[in-house]
Formats: structure tokens, sequence, C-alpha cells
């Protein structure tokens, strides 16, 4: 078992969904959307420009050295939620939703849906 993460796009018109990006026990990220949303378990959040811009600027500061990464994206502790701490798994995963942010933020929202899973 484990924090399994999903972004997923939905075709408005077709109601296709296509997953777009996984992870893995990053619970920074789920913790974020829980703070925003009511996600159960398992759990599902619309996605819209202002989260995905609000995610983009804080991997810039941690990437950049900016913040410290507990000021941005603060880890979430919980069963099988992974590593606690702020070491290279946890910059992997940052880099990673960097360059995935950066595409999805090229999606038109007009046609397309954007989707947060989690589930553990």
């Amino acid at each position: 078992m484990g924090l399994d993460m999903y972004f997923y796009v939905e075709d408005k018109m077709t109601k296709t969904e296509i997953m777009f990006a996984y992870y893995r026990k990053f619970n920074a990220l789920y913790g974020y959307f829980c703070n925003k949303y009511t996600m159960d378990n398992p759990g599902r959040a619309i996605v819209n420009f202002e989260d995905l811009e609000e995610l983009y600027r804080l991997c810039q500061m941690i990437l950049k050295q900016e913040k410290h990464p507990s000021e941005c994206l603060p880890i979430m502790f919980g069963p099988f939620f992974g590593s606690y701490d702020y070491g290279d798994i946890y910059q992997s995963y940052i880099l990673q939703l960097h360059y995935d942010l950066i595409r999805l933020m090229e999606i038109d929202l007009l046609k397309y849906n954007i989707y947060f899973y989690a589930d553990y």
C-alpha cells in the first residue's frame, strides 16, 4: 500500500479521461490538496488555473531556494505516506511536479477539466 496520486485531464465533450501525471508517496502534494479541498480516500478535486499557478510558484521558490520547503509545500504525515524529510526524494518530486505544471498550464481549460486524484 502507499499514497498514489494522479493528475487526469478530462475532455469536457466526450468525458474521456487521460492520466497525465503519476506520483507515489508525494505527501506534500497530497497535503496541498487536503488543505485546500475536502479530500476523502480515495479523493478527487477539480484543479483550476489558480491551483496550477500557486503550485508552480511554490515549486519555483523551493527550486530557487528562496524559502525552505516546509514553508511552501510541507510534508504531510499519515499511513503509507512515504518519506518525511526534505532530501533528494522530496526534491525529485518537486522537480517532476514543476515540469508537469508547465505542461498542465498549457491545457485549454475551456475544453478540458483537470482533476487531482489520490488514494492510499
